[in-house]
């Protein structure tokens, strides 16, 4: 069973073309990151995170 509560995140744009994510997790377990751009799913960009606490 996977997590129950949702990760805090915060992006920062590197202003080089990259952004920098950080996540912070409230529980230990498997996460899953999906990336949207103007409120759509960017298609191929959804990954998945063993978060460790």
């Amino acid at each position: 069973m996977g997590p129950h509560q949702v990760a805090f995140c915060e992006l920062a744009d590197s202003k080089d073309g990259t952004f920098n994510l950080r996540i912070k997790a409230q529980e230990s377990g498997r996460h899953v990151l999906q990336i949207k751009y103007g409120g759509e799913h960017v298609e191929g960009r959804s990954a998945s995170v063993n978060q460790l606490i």
